[in-house]
């Protein structure tokens, strides 16, 4: 589907796009996000979440999708949420989504999401990426059941990176 189709809600938002094709697979009808600005999917439903399922909407340098069991209170987990997060400053910022199985770096489905949270997430990366990432959003998109999905949306590091989990990675 086009941007300019008519009668269709769109989740994308483009955000001070310029002209130029930087190649990735989100880039079909919008502008480049790599060079002056960045494109972010806005995602609030549960049907946005499908649609990128639906869509095929195949994962970039700035977008990664997680199944929801990758949210929790185990170690493992948790220090490969702080290690993705710094990752992503590090580089061109974009968004992680918790809540999307994949396969081959296509999305799936829809999982039955996580009982974390938002609290706790802005908490565990608060804690452990240091210096501080500034203009974090967590967006919790309800699944039902008292469960949820999550969109991290990551700014590109500024003046005050690199960012980076304890370990130093």
């Amino acid at each position: 589907m086009g941007s300019g189709e008519i009668g269709r809600r769109t989740p994308w938002q483009s955000v001070q796009g310029c002209a130029g094709d930087c190649g990735d697979p989100l880039d079909q009808d919008f502008p480049c996000h790599r060079k002056s600005g960045r494109r972010m999917l806005k995602i609030s439903t549960k049907e946005d979440l499908q649609r990128l399922v639906d869509e095929e909407i195949q994962e970039s340098l700035t977008l990664d999708y997680k199944a929801s069991p990758s949210l929790a209170r185990d170690d493992k987990p948790r220090d490969e949420l702080y290690k993705d997060v710094s990752a992503f400053a590090n580089s061109a910022g974009g968004q992680i989504i918790y809540g999307i199985v994949e396969k081959d770096r296509k999305p799936v489905k829809v999982d039955d999401g996580s009982d974390l949270s938002r609290e706790w997430i802005e908490q565990v990366i608060g804690s452990r990426v240091q210096p501080r990432l500034d203009g974090l959003v967590i967006t919790p998109v309800p699944l039902g059941s008292g469960r949820h999905a999550y969109v991290l949306t990551i700014p590109q590091a500024s003046g005050r990176a690199p960012h980076q989990a304890p370990d130093k990675k």
